[in-house]
């Protein structure tokens, strides 16, 4: 009997437990975002002088992830892979470009998962996936594109440095594999389904940062 009710004692005290420390762990998650979200702001408003910047993509190439915020909020992470060569804004490097950018296109509305992407244009080809941590030759884009251009002259924007005309996309990729590594020639890439559900909810215009 005694037994017993230890038990009985020992399973309503985790009763209680278990969602104090879940609440516990959610209070610091969003204090731990919402002070991500406070330091992007700060570098945001001392480089660029965007103090109220509140919808914004933020991706990381030290944590290989991108950050999409909403109302200075951390709405979704993603894993992704920036440029295996590494950082950099000239043309002909393969480098991804750090800074602050903007979408200022989208491509690949009605494409089908894995669908692939041909200078902005579905074709009628699928893509197969690769989850394997394989690298390819090949860089195909596919399922959706958000175009990036630069906003900073003389960094990612103009001359030898526009990371439009370089055609740095945020964009899915055949190479899951190496998804959350440093694999790109240049642009971000994302899992297929992960990309499709940032395209749908990207606005043209939204700026991008990158560091």
């Amino acid at each position: 009997m005694k037994s017993t009710k230890i038990k009985q004692i020992q399973i309503h005290a985790w009763c209680i437990y278990i969602p104090v420390l879940v609440f516990a762990f959610s209070l610091f998650a969003s204090f731990s975002t919402d002070e991500k979200v406070a330091e992007l702001q700060k570098y945001c408003f001392k480089n660029y002088g965007t103090k109220h910047l509140t919808d914004f993509i933020y991706v990381s190439i030290n944590e290989q992830k991108l950050y999409f915020i909403q109302n200075e909020k951390i709405v979704d992470s993603y894993p992704v892979s920036t440029s295996k060569f590494g950082t950099g804004s000239l043309a002909n490097t393969n480098r991804t470009p750090i800074g602050l950018h903007y979408v200022r296109d989208k491509q690949g509305y009605n494409t089908p998962m894995n669908g692939i992407l041909e200078s902005g244009q579905y074709k009628g080809n699928i893509a197969t996936i690769e989850y394997k941590a394989v690298d390819h030759d090949s860089d195909q884009v596919t399922t959706r594109v958000l175009w990036l251009m630069g906003c900073e002259h003389g960094l990612n924007r103009g001359k030898e440095k526009d990371s439009y005309c370089r055609m740095i996309y945020i964009h899915g990729t055949p190479e899951e594999g190496l998804i959350g590594r440093p694999a790109s020639h240049g642009c971000v890439r994302m899992r297929n389904a992960d990309v499709l559900d940032l395209f749908n909810k990207t606005e043209l215009g939204l700026y991008v940062l990158i560091r």
